[in-house]
């Protein structure tokens, strides 16, 4: 108890010390006992600050957001609010910029989230500004148009092949292009109903899945390596065209003349259609892929008419996302602001940063706050900061993506072409690996696996294609089906009827027709043989019916 007491003395306060010290004076005993502890406060201390410097910062305060400006607009269903105010936390305060841009995606099917980049087909990666990926997402799918979004992961600023190649997951349309320079590094995917998945994904080795001319997956098929022969008759393996010694073996090699190919070495990413099929010795080509194995493709399992893919196999909750971006600090958990970091970039540093969020009801938004810039009163924030930010805008869990001079915004505009909603702090846009946006647009549904062999019944392909006196393309009706597509030059046109009204400007036109059918009992019909259609003008029209007028009254006198 004596010695609890003398603790007790040694850790009150002064003011409350002071007068018992005036009455009486410490002994020796007791004087050998404050040195002790004072020794022992020393190395806790110590031992404290130790602790901080190693372990990371850990904060308990909370924000306060006082705005001067807060406008908001909406573009089609997404909402973008613009804050211009004074940040306090934790005692400091700092003039922001934030840029907000959401939309509800599990309430609204045409409400979507997709990633956009500018890769190369091959040999590199490659990067691009918003603008440009915004542009490469209209181009790839006709179903979405841009509302807008933000720069995505992070990437290799090296000036080797691999500038540009994402550090974590990124997936398009279900291809699995980058699979993680580091596999810890976390990521966002998306699913077709709108929910958000947030984690580490997992790989499960490599996989070749073909897609038979419909998109119908026909069958997926373990790939044993890469760049190496298999060792076993019954296992496949696949050469890339950075292999450059002979592929020396009897088994069947099926060449695939590549779409797209992305690879470091370690990681690989292909796709394509089938070229040729061979057993002899060979090398692979540039922009070609090889898939090796001993009887392998003996049933024609690959036609002319599949597409190929060989990618990395995802798990751990992201097997069926359509899109994926690499992300990497988690800052907000079931609604709680993150306090503590012990790994990510300069976590207590003020930076421009870009955040990804999903609240409870499923709306998916983006935040970029501006940094870099004091005489325009964008001071930026730290990770700390960036997660109540994320909180004050309602996240159930957010995550940071690439900040700095990456941080960007882009918007629709009225005028259709697209603004940049932030200021970079490189005082103009810079071109990132990749971007994830939200569009307007229904996903086109995937089809149903159909297996192989198929067992589905092919329809027979329309026959007897004409235009009648109308104008009207007819064509003879094909038995269980349920629709037809009608091509003019390329352009697709359904029809439920085997006839369909043309207006065509005067010029040359090439259709064909192929029967649709349910997909489940029947099969779609190969086209049928193309029809050349001559539009001419209504002089020329004039021109010829007068003449055939004339002709005929020649012959009727004669």
């Amino acid at each position: 108890m004596k010695w609890f007491l003398m603790l007790l003395w040694e850790t009150s306060p002064i003011v409350l010390r002071w007068p018992l010290i005036m009455l009486d004076q410490p002994s020796s005993r007791y004087l050998r006992f404050r040195r002790h502890i004072m020794k022992k406060l020393l190395t806790l201390s110590l031992v404290i600050v130790l602790f901080l410097a190693f372990t990371g910062y850990t904060v308990r305060a909370e924000m306060r957001l006082t705005t001067s400006l807060k406008e908001t607009q909406y573009i089609d269903g997404v909402r973008h609010t613009k804050i211009i105010g004074e940040l306090e936390y934790d005692g400091v305060l700092s003039d922001q910029v934030i840029n907000y841009l959401g939309a509800n995606v599990q309430n609204y099917s045409d409400l979507n989230v997709v990633v956009g980049d500018n890769y190369k087909p091959h040999d590199s990666w490659g990067r691009g500004t918003l603008l440009g990926h915004i542009e490469d997402i209209h181009n790839r799918y006709e179903n979405y148009e841009v509302i807008g979004g933000v720069n995505g992961d992070f990437y290799n600023t090296s000036i080797t092949n691999l500038n540009g190649q994402p550090q974590g997951l990124y997936v398009r349309n279900f291809e699995t292009i980058a699979s993680g320079v580091v596999s810890s590094r976390p990521a966002a995917g998306f699913k077709d109903d709108g929910t958000v998945v947030f984690g580490v994904p997992c790989y499960q080795g490599y996989v070749l899945l073909v897609y038979d001319e419909d998109g119908a997956l026909k069958k997926e098929v373990s790939v044993e390596r890469i760049n190496n022969l298999p060792t076993s008759n019954e296992l496949i393996t696949v050469y890339f065209d950075n292999y450059d010694l002979p592929i020396s073996t009897t088994a069947n090699k099926i060449i695939i003349e590549a779409k797209e190919t992305k690879m470091d070495g370690v990681r690989y990413f292909g796709s394509g259609v089938l070229e040729n099929q061979t057993d002899v010795d060979m090398t692979v080509e540039d922009h070609t892929f090889v898939i090796v194995g001993h009887d392998f493709n003996e049933d024609d399992f690959i036609t002319a008419l599949d597409y190929v893919v060989v990618q990395r196999k995802l798990g751990c909750g992201f097997e069926d996302v359509r899109f994926a971006v690499g992300v990497y600090d988690e800052l907000v958990t079931d609604g709680i602001p993150v306090t503590h970091l012990d790994y990510g970039l300069d976590p207590e540093w003020k930076h421009p940063r870009t955040a990804i969020g999903q609240k409870e009801d499923g709306t998916v938004f983006f935040v970029t706050v501006d940094g870099r810039n004091k005489p325009l009163g964008m001071d930026g924030v730290n990770l700390y900061e960036l997660a109540q930010i994320m909180v004050y805008f309602g996240a159930d869990k957010a995550y940071n993506i690439d900040g700095g001079g990456s941080t960007t915004m882009a918007l629709k505009n009225t005028e259709g072409t697209y603004d940049i909603m932030n200021t970079p702090s490189d005082g103009t846009v810079r071109a990132v690996t990749n971007g994830v946006y939200l569009v307007k647009g229904e996903h086109i549904p995937r089809p149903n696996p159909v297996g192989f062999p198929d067992p589905r019944i092919k329809l027979d392909r329309p026959l007897n294609l004409y235009v009648d006196q109308t104008g009207d393309l007819r064509f003879d009706p094909i038995q269980h089906s349920l629709s037809y597509m009608v091509s003019i030059n390329g352009e697709l046109f359904e029809t439920e009827e085997s006839s369909m009204t043309l207006d065509l400007a005067p010029g040359e036109y090439v259709i064909k027709v192929r029967a649709l059918a349910d997909q489940i009992n029947y099969k779609n019909s190969d086209y049928s043989e193309e029809f050349v259609l001559i539009v001419r003008p209504d002089d020329i029209n004039h021109f010829i019916d007068a003449l055939k007028e004339f002709l005929l009254r020649e012959t009727q006198s004669s």
